[in-house]
């Protein structure tokens, strides 16, 4: 091998970090965290509103932790559900009329 072919050869092979630096740098290369920061992003928006459902269906009066699962919050406690709240606009409101 002459000097100039080992030259061509040794410039054929780019350096891990001029190679790292073009993946970084291609505009149109495929968007790589894309998926990974949408998926992250939901799971940040989405968990706590599933905990909040889940502890609504809280069979006991603790907020930390949960004690089974009932409809008491919505249906079986006469002063503290939803459904015999006079207070809530859309769900007491018109069948407390109703029956009052």
């Amino acid at each position: 091998m002459t000097t100039a072919a080992a030259t061509a050869a040794a410039r054929a092979v780019p350096s891990v970090a001029r190679r790292f630096r073009d993946w970084w740098a291609n505009p149109w290369g495929k968007p790589r965290f894309l998926v990974l920061f949408t998926a992250v992003y939901l799971a940040w928006s989405i968990v706590p509103i599933l905990i909040a459902i889940r502890f609504s269906f809280n069979e006991g009066r603790s907020r930390s932790t949960a004690q089974g699962w009932s409809l008491r919050w919505y249906w079986e406690d006469p002063d503290l559900s939803v459904w015999n709240d006079p207070d809530l606009p859309g769900i007491g409101s018109p069948r407390a009329t109703i029956f009052r």
